[in-house]
């Protein structure tokens, strides 16, 4: 982590005290409606001329939140990995793609998450009739072989602009309010700008407002009810952002700041995010290069380190640190010793729309001293800040997009004390990562990803967790 990481003196529990922490608002203040009609200026119809069935329907909230909802706590960036899962967000379009591998593996995983998230309600929004029908029609099949029980919880929104598969990075969720984030894609042709207002307007129980920063990703931070991580990409894009500095006040994000003489800009922009989501220590994830660039670990901090609860031994929060080096050295060593294995797993690899004739050697030779060193500060400087840091394997890089999986079991999708796992068909990698799970009391639920990741994203990545029941302390 970087030098400009905050560290007040004293930290107070978001949840000790949660009458005094949940939403100023009362109950029935919060902005809901009956229901939500999606039916006006449509221009498009079902080849018979009907209306589509599902984006059509009046969504209504099915019962009030718990006290432990996090749609209650307004200053609280939802955790990535604790607390039952209410409702989470999935976007689906693969016209944005263009790789069936990455489409049939994010299809494979839809199913996974449908049948083992029986309490969860699903928001998808689907981009144009197509991906509508595709998510439908998977859902019928479901039910059909008894692995879904109830439709109604699967709310499916149809949208006529292109969007990404990636809905974590295009939203933020404190509360109930949803901060859309502009990641500019619209140079590429994507909508995803605007999730947060078809989110809101499909579910009455959110608000929609504009969080102005065009270097912020969801993917790019990882919370827990304690601790908000976020990379150090967004913060030096921020600090791009400010121009002449030092200077006596600016304006980021929307607000008025007043600097402090001798602060850095990377120090004032933590100072502003801390107050932004005040319940959450920020610590920022990146360490310096040769330059003294600071660089983080992977281009999306959730593809490299997972938050878990809080070890029952030491009491200390756990995090899981990718590490190369075991990736490597199972590649090495499956190569010496058992080569049926090697050529099985490097033919289960080239699922990807354009694979390399031997996946595992590019894999291995991605993993430089420079790069793994990374991780390794990243790993040094949690434990500086007193987490219970384990190691899992990690292999992977951006620029290698459809042709090689990125191994990550980082990149996960936790329900309570069950985790979506990624699997890429390689035992001493995949079962390396499993029993690590299992050690703090996981049921793993693997899901093959070889596909989903050579889109450069795994499973937290498609998902975007709009409320959770966190436990109560």
């Amino acid at each position: 982590m970087t030098s400009f990481a905050l560290h007040p003196s004293s930290w107070s529990h978001p949840f000790r005290n949660i009458d005094v922490k949940i939403s100023g608002k009362p109950l029935e203040a919060l902005p809901w409606r009956e229901s939500f009609d999606t039916t006006a200026d449509r221009e498009e119809r079902n080849a018979d001329g009907t209306e589509y069935p599902l984006y059509t329907q009046k969504r209504s909230l099915p019962g009030d939140p718990g006290p432990c909802s996090t749609l209650l706590m307004k200053d609280l960036l939802v955790p990535t990995s604790t607390g039952k899962i209410k409702h989470i967000l999935m976007t689906y379009d693969p016209s944005s793609l263009n790789d069936s591998a990455v489409v049939n593996s994010y299809l494979s995983a839809f199913r996974k998450m449908a049948e083992h998230l029986p309490d969860a309600r699903f928001t998808i929004i689907a981009g144009r009739n197509h991906s509508r029908v595709q998510i439908e029609n998977t859902l019928k099949d479901l039910l059909e072989k008894g692995k879904i029980k109830d439709l109604s919880r699967f709310n499916v929104v149809m949208h006529f602009g292109k969007i990404s598969i990636w809905a974590q990075d295009s939203v933020l969720v404190q509360g109930n309010t949803l901060l859309q984030l502009d990641r500019g894609l619209e140079q590429f042709g994507l909508d995803d700008g605007a999730v947060a207002p078809i989110v809101a307007g499909a579910n009455p129980e959110f608000e929609s407002k504009d969080f102005p920063s065009t270097s912020m990703a969801g993917g790019n931070t990882v919370s827990s009810p304690d601790y908000l991580l976020i990379g150090s990409d967004a913060v030096l894009g921020l600090a791009g952002q400010l121009g002449e500095y030092p200077q006596e006040s600016c304006v980021i994000l929307g607000k008025f700041v007043e600097t402090v003489p001798g602060e850095s800009k990377e120090g004032l922009i933590a100072r502003v995010l801390q107050t932004r989501f005040p319940l959450q220590k920020i610590l920022v994830i990146g360490s310096p290069d040769e330059a003294g660039v600071m660089v983080q670990p992977s281009f999306h901090i959730d593809m490299a380190v997972t938050l878990l609860g809080k070890d029952s031994r030491t009491g200390k929060p756990v995090a899981l640190v990718g590490d190369p080096s075991i990736a490597v050295e199972a590649i090495r060593k499956t190569r010496r010793e058992n080569a049926d294995l090697y050529r099985a797993v490097n033919l289960d690899l080239k699922k990807t729309m354009d694979p390399p004739d031997d996946p595992l050697a590019e894999l291995e030779g991605m993993a430089n001293p420079r790069w793994r060193k990374h991780f390794d500060d990243v790993a040094k400087a949690l434990e500086q800040e007193g987490f219970l840091v384990e190691r899992i394997p990690h292999l992977g890089k951006k620029g290698y997009a459809h042709r090689l999986p990125w191994i990550t079991y980082n990149n996960v999708l936790i329900d309570e004390k069950r985790v979506f796992m990624p699997v890429f068909g390689f035992p001493p990698l995949d079962d390396s990562a499993k029993a690590l799970y299992e050690k703090y009391g996981y049921e793993v639920i693997p899901v093959d990803s070889v596909g989903i990741t050579s889109g450069q994203g795994a499973l937290n990545c498609i998902t975007k967790i709009l409320e959770r029941e966190l436990p109560q302390a």
